[in-house]
């Protein structure tokens, strides 16, 4: 095997599921659930290897192909069969069991897909055990997708007990199974039996993006959750030890995209700086550029200190004028330079700054480059006193709200994280929600979009203005 880092896709090899009258219906992987996360990921540069038990090669579940099942939509069925054919590793997977050590320490993160599949093998197959304990051993993150949450279960019942008891976890909910052709058919539902081992099961609403996320494992409840799911995952990727020690392209694109934003900045300007890793590396690109600007405002107090660090004066917002130029990254960005940012918790000194500034350059990695805003979690910063208030707004407004825990933003405050809702209009949500009574400020950023987008690709920097 290529000793580069890659990424695990872990899927089932059950084809046939047995029922309760001792019946069998065919089975294997969800397709939407698998092409979802492996175009992002691949959009974002990572390496991906599948890996099924045994080596079989999985098989789609039929089900997942049915334009009924996809709300009639013939288009839809006939994109994800040709993206599924795409994926030349189906053909070939390697075998669960024969990964040696080096493999195990070359692996960056897990991702398994749902369909019903997992409720075979992958719940009880001891390759997965294995696997998953070296994960949780070496930090790195594993991501479970609607049934594909069943390999947890491989971890139980055994002499050691599992490392993922009593930690937060979510799957296709026993609500959305009663709503299946199979409903009483399968001898149990996953959310009752990962409760019966443990595991605290949180579920949203049927059919909506819900994501759970406890130290390294994150998961999703369904298909609608796939891309949120896999948005989450990349941030935990970056993190872990073995991206770290190795040259992966992600932060390559990202130190691309900010270097390129050096020629907007001028000698004599005030430059306004965001906030979050991809600003990072032009503050790093500031300071060895050594160009002799009035000042920089910051967006946060971390962007401050980076910014003292590298010797560059800082300002204060209320003792300048008009700022020139405001740089900063974005969490997603849609086609009409509109954004989604606060992945830092930034957002409302964020949205100030730059609408402070006459020209607003973003500055991201192509993966952040999305048709649509949505997939990614909505921040919403608000005062902790109206934190359940607005929470239940949010449920009213179509999101599935979550407290960002241990985070007390620059302003004192709390963020919530919301999925789920419509943003096919998002300069109306960006209104709606800000005029819930104690939100201070929300992530969207349609009424101050930005007017530069520099996207750092494998082609180069892709520059779009507006």
């Amino acid at each position: 095997m290529n000793t580069q880092p890659f990424v695990l896709i872990l899927l089932s090899a059950a084809q046939r599921l047995r029922l309760n009258d001792g019946t069998e219906v065919t089975t294997g992987f969800w397709a939407e659930e698998l092409v979802v996360p492996w175009q992002i990921l691949r959009k974002a540069g990572w390496r991906l290897q599948v890996v099924t038990p045994g080596g079989v090669p999985p098989l789609i579940d039929p089900e997942s192909l049915d334009p009924s099942t996809l709300g009639g939509d013939h288009s839809r069925a006939a994109y994800l069969c040709n993206a599924v054919r795409q994926i030349t590793g189906l053909r070939t997977p390697l075998d669960l069991d024969a990964l040696t050590g080096k493999d195990l320490d070359t692996l960056i993160g897990v991702f398994i897909p749902g369909g019903n599949g997992p409720l075979m093998d992958l719940c009880q197959a001891p390759g997965v055990d294995r696997l998953l304990r070296h994960c949780v051993a070496a930090a790195k993150p594993i991501a479970t997708l609607c049934h594909g949450t069943a390999a947890l279960l491989a971890t139980c019942g055994g002499a050691d007990r599992s490392p993922f008891c009593g930690q937060r976890v979510t799957c296709f909910s026993a609500a959305e199974e009663s709503a299946t052709p199979l409903a009483g058919r399968w001898p149990y539902t996953l959310e009752n039996r990962l409760r019966q081992e443990g595991f605290r099961v949180s579920t949203g609403a049927p059919w909506q993006s819900h994501i759970a996320t406890d130290n390294f494992i994150l998961s999703g409840q369904n298909p609608a959750s796939a891309a949120t799911l896999t948005h989450v995952f990349i941030e935990r990727l970056t993190s872990t030890p073995t991206y770290k020690g190795n040259n992966m392209n992600a932060d390559a694109l990202k130190k691309m995209a900010a270097e390129a934003a050096l020629r907007y900045i001028q000698p004599g300007m005030v430059v306004g700086v965001g906030t979050g890793s991809t600003t990072n590396f032009f503050i790093a690109a500031l300071g060895a550029a050594k160009i002799h600007v009035d000042g920089y405002v910051a967006s946060s107090i971390a962007t401050e200190n980076r910014l003292k660090a590298q010797g560059l004066n800082v300002l204060d917002l209320n003792a300048t004028g008009d700022i020139p130029v405001y740089v900063d990254g974005a969490d997603e960005a849609d086609p009409h330079f509109r954004l989604i940012k606060g992945g830092g918790g930034a957002l409302t000194r964020e949205k100030i700054v730059a609408s402070a500034a006459r020209l607003f350059i973003c500055i991201a990695d192509v993966s952040k480059d999305k048709p649509m805003l949505g997939k990614f979690p909505l921040p919403v910063e608000v005062i902790p006193f109206a934190r359940s208030f607005v929470a239940r707004q949010l449920v009213k407004l179509g999101g599935s709200p979550t407290l960002r825990n241990g985070v007390t933003t620059d302003n004192g405050n709390v963020i919530l994280d919301v999925t789920g809702l419509d943003l096919s209009d998002p300069l109306r949500m960006e209104e709606s929600i800000n005029a819930i009574p104690g939100v201070l400020d929300n992530g969207i950023f349609a009424h101050r979009r930005a007017d530069v987008m520099l996207f750092g690709s494998a082609d180069g920097v892709i520059e779009r203005k507006a």
